[in-house]
């Protein structure tokens, strides 16, 4: 940062003036550092070592102490992951937002796949739900859009197939 560049000509050449924003160039370039570091450290994709291990502290993980910034990355978004419940509720919400309240049923009866079930008037947002789904759904959750009614006629299925917990979401999303 220059910021005697900003200062009118004639408060340029004063020695006071040079000295206080060599102090503030300094300050500012620090200040600039932080806010970089706070920014890059807010998400575990784009966060630094220290911000990794803030991340592992507040999800309660344990001997990491010793990982390398990507291991590490692993580990925090895996525990992320692991919050299935939380992920289904956001995405109910997201498919709210794009049909509307009481239009589809979303439920994870069967392990790590959901099942999203359209009314057939709404079929023109399946290209948006497939992409909720595809940027929502932790990698090991399988998904099935298809409409009511039908148990055979899946209209889009996507992810990957895994195993673990069951949970059912039933009810409209509250915002």
């Amino acid at each position: 940062m220059n910021s005697i560049e900003y200062l009118p000509d004639f408060l340029k050449d004063i020695e006071e003036f040079k000295q206080l924003c060599l102090i503030y160039d300094d300050f500012g370039d620090g200040a600039q550092t932080n806010i970089d570091a706070l920014v890059a450290n807010e998400t575990p994709n784009t966060a630094t070592l220290a911000g990794l291990q803030r991340w592992a502290e507040i999800q309660g993980l344990t001997d990491y102490e010793n990982d390398d910034i990507e291991t590490l990355r692993g580990k925090v978004i895996l525990k992320f992951s692991e919050r299935v419940p939380y992920t289904i509720i956001k995405l109910r919400q997201t498919i709210e937002s794009i049909t509307g309240s009481n239009y589809f049923e979303l439920d994870m009866n069967t392990p790590f796949v959901v099942d999203v079930r359209l009314f057939s008037s709404l079929m023109q947002y399946v290209n948006q739900i497939i992409a909720t789904c595809e940027t929502m759904l932790p990698m090991n959750v399988q998904y099935k859009i298809s409409p009511f009614g039908r148990t055979a006629g899946v209209i889009h299925a996507g992810g990957a197939s895994g195993y673990g917990m069951t949970l059912t979401v039933t009810g409209t999303a509250e915002m």
